[in-house]
């Protein structure tokens, strides 16, 4: 077990970092984090080697400083895309050489740096993610009607992966883009139906449905009851109303 914190930048090839059981390939690019107190082990590829750099370090702000680049035991592995975080590990190898009697300053600024921008990247990268969920919702809000709309097709449309879209879309709002959607195509026939639309045909094609049947399955199941009993209720209330 190690007594300190420790940042690890891959210069190149790649490893294995396994930590509470769990373990994870490390490649070129990618930093992970060593903890106090935690069991640990990490070997090198016997294909591809890695070659990596590092940085010590302990203190009562250690974890704050962690949350903000979005390390953790539980997530000790992140991507490093910005070329001034490699540069800034670089520095501290070469410099802390070239002026060891103030190695500890060195290290220590340029430490304040690299955790500076990992954590601008992470927050840059959050922020992505909750846009790509937004304009996510936005597609469904816009194009519920449309038989084909799948999260293939948004994804397509946003320019990612359909399998990350889902994966985060999952994540960010707990439910599912079948389920959104559903909830979203379910919430516009209540529309329609309390708006005197009776035409179950017209009502299931208003909403994306090719098939009415599978429409008032749906609603049913949602709802508990089917489409028709709904608006013969309605139907009712009003003829009382009136």
């Amino acid at each position: 077990n190690f007594e300190a914190f420790s940042l690890h930048y891959v210069v190149s090839g790649s490893g294995i970092y396994t930590i509470k059981g769990k373990s994870y390939t490390v490649n070129k690019g990618h930093i992970f984090c060593i903890f106090p107190d935690e069991h640990i082990e990490y070997k090198p590829s016997p294909i591809n080697p890695w070659t990596y750099y590092w940085i010590n370090f302990t203190g009562s702000k250690a974890y704050y400083l962690l949350n903000g680049m979005n390390l953790s035991a539980e997530n000790p592995v992140i991507k490093a895309t910005n070329p001034a975080i490699k540069s800034s590990f670089v520095r501290t190898v070469m410099e802390c050489e070239e002026h060891p009697e103030v190695s500890d300053q060195i290290a220590l600024s340029n430490f304040y740096r690299i955790t500076s921008l990992l954590h601008v990247a992470q927050n840059s990268s959050v922020n992505k993610n909750n846009d790509l969920v937004g304009k996510t919702l936005t597609f469904i809000n816009k194009h519920y009607a449309k038989p084909e709309l799948t999260i293939a097709v948004v994804a397509k449309n946003l320019n990612v992966y359909a399998a990350h879209l889902s994966r985060l879309f999952k994540k960010q709002t707990g439910l599912t883009f079948t389920s959104v959607l559903t909830s979203t195509r379910l919430k516009i026939a209540l529309h329609l139906m309390n708006n005197g639309y009776d035409n179950l045909s017209e009502i299931a094609e208003a909403i994306g449905y090719n098939d009415p049947y599978y429409f008032s399955k749906v609603f049913k199941y949602r709802n508990g009851s089917p489409p028709s009993e709904y608006i013969k209720q309605i139907q009712n209330t009003q003829v009382m109303n009136v």
